[in-house]
């Protein structure tokens, strides 16, 4: 978190020529301090090829609890936004979006909602590197983007143009900046032959990876502490149809362990009587079953607490507010042909959100969103307090 920066108010009433003693004034004087607050989130939605739902980007704002749909990004270069829109995050003033199919990463002002501009990965990286950008994640004045042809580029946030290409794995996904290490979830495209997790040095480029037979299919990561998480998909049956060791594991020197089961997981911190814990979040709802389970896992104790639950719904994405500590979930609609049948998603209908209390897992508010939400991107802006 940004430290607060001090701004002394008094400065106007001695450019108006005032003037005063600091003996009788002190105990007067006001000043600003420039804090964090939290404006919104932004809801990415892939839409439906198969009947030409497009994908939408929705807005849930904070201040009126209301949500809208912001048609301008969906249209934005006489593209609309498909299956394929796999990412987006939200750095400084502007929401940045992934377009897979498009090659694209569309760069909107977050305040006016004017679309600033929109660069190629394969015009910056090359065709066969920058092909397919899939995860985005933002830090040190760049944004970092993988693609599936096993690159991440460091784009400035300025000019946007390549600061330097980290050599991952095969087909990486979820991404993540720790200091000065990048994390990639390399996820083999769930082929099974060379899975693996990458931990580069931003200064020197120098790439370690880990593989291991807890490594299958592995979606996103992050750095807690010592010790490495990740979320896997696990693997299939032979007809497709079942999921198995799907899960988030934890990588400490040479173990891997499964913490939880989970198709699903976000990070966030959790703060009690002033002290702060980091958590992961999950749903779980693996192929080949009927209900998904939600789960905690804290990383200070390593112990795994139930969440909340909701019925005839299918979770689709999750995220911990920066700020809040509020946990999204995104779902799919279900139908339910008889009470004697499993749900089965609808994604011809759009989707929902639910926000949750951290504590106790109490649902606090919902809106809709488009067709099978993919991500959260939270818009944390400031403001000045005067104290």
């Amino acid at each position: 978190m940004r430290k607060e920066i001090l701004k002394v108010g008094t400065m106007l009433l001695l450019a108006a020529g005032l003037s005063m003693s600091c003996s009788d004034n002190d105990e007067h004087e006001t000043q600003q301090v420039r804090v964090l607050r939290n404006n919104g989130v932004f809801v990415l939605t892939s839409g439906n090829s198969e009947t030409f739902a497009k994908g939408a980007l929705s807005y849930y704002d904070y201040a009126t609890q209301t949500a809208s749909t912001l048609d301008s990004l969906i249209t934005a270069g006489g593209v609309f936004l498909s299956r394929r829109t796999c990412d987006a995050v939200v750095y400084g003033s502007r929401l940045y979006v992934v377009v897979s199919t498009e090659n694209t990463i569309y760069v909107r002002d977050v305040k006016s909602g004017r679309m600033l501009t929109s660069f190629s990965t394969t015009d910056l990286m090359g065709t066969s590197n920058g092909f397919a950008p899939r995860r985005i994640t933002a830090a040190q004045g760049n944004v970092y983007v993988s693609t599936q042809a096993g690159y991440v580029a460091a784009i400035d946030t300025v000019g946007y143009q390549i600061v330097r290409t980290y050599q991952a794995g095969s087909f990486p996904e979820g991404i993540s900046v720790t200091g000065s290490k990048l994390y990639v979830a390399n996820s083999d495209d769930g082929r099974h032959q060379s899975p693996s997790i990458s931990v580069i040095d931003l200064v020197t480029g120098t790439a370690t990876t880990i593989t291991h037979e807890n490594i299958r299919h592995p979606q996103e990561v992050a750095a807690i502490g010592n010790a490495i998480y990740y979320l896997d998909l696990g693997t299939l049956d032979e007809s497709g149809s079942r999921q198995s060791d799907n899960g988030v594991y934890r990588i400490e020197g040479d173990s891997i362990v499964k913490v939880v089961d989970a198709t699903g997981m976000a990070v966030g911190n959790y703060t009690y009587k002033n002290e702060t814990t980091v958590r992961i979040y999950t749903y779980n709802k693996p192929l080949g079953t009927d209900f998904a389970e939600y789960w905690y896992y804290d990383a200070n104790t390593r112990e795994t607490m139930y969440f909340t639950s909701i019925e005839d719904a299918e979770p689709a994405a999750i995220a911990v507010d920066p700020l809040s500590e509020e946990v999204f979930i995104a779902f799919n609609q279900v139908n339910r042909p008889s009470i004697w049948d499993p749900p089965v998603p609808d994604y011809t209908k759009g989707g929902f959100v639910n926000i949750y209390n951290v504590n106790g897992g109490t649902e606090k508010a919902t809106f809709s969103c488009g067709i099978r939400p993919v991500v959260f991107a939270f818009y944390v802006g400031v403001k000045y307090v005067e104290v």
